[in-house]
């Protein structure tokens, strides 16, 4: 069984987990999904059918908002977890990149170099109510 293999924020934007995605092929029976999102039909969620079978971000979730997590030795500098935090989307130079990285230039943000995150971050909404 395989899910996907970076943390995503859930639909709420308040958590950070993992996609419940897997490839039939991989699992030991047969799983017959009414419903294809995918040009490959051996893919689909394994836990949550309940989603009009639309595979989507739930498992092993982090909170944002719950603020013991501040101390987590695998948070990314910058993340902040309080009542006021959400999960943004980036994708980020992979730690290779930044290690190699001289001090005078910052790691390129684009191609192979960056890898998807998923990152708590403190937000506040601006006067037309956006992030």
């Amino acid at each position: 069984q395989q899910l996907t293999g970076f943390p995503t924020c859930d639909p709420s934007h308040t958590k950070m987990s993992l996609c419940d995605l897997i490839d039939a092929r991989e699992v030991s029976y047969d799983i017959d999904w009414p419903h294809h999102y995918f040009d490959n039909t051996n893919l689909g969620p394994r836990y949550f059918l309940w989603a009009d079978f639309c595979p989507i971000p739930h498992l092993i979730t982090t909170d944002c908002r719950d603020e013991s997590q501040n101390d987590s030795p695998h948070n990314i500098p910058g993340e902040e977890f309080s009542k006021s935090s959400m999960c943004f989307n980036a994708k980020l130079p992979s730690p290779s990149v930044v290690k190699s990285s001289s001090s005078n230039s910052p790691p390129s943000n684009s191609g192979s170099n960056t890898m998807p995150y998923s990152l708590c971050l403190k937000a506040r909404c601006n006067k037309d109510y956006r992030i």
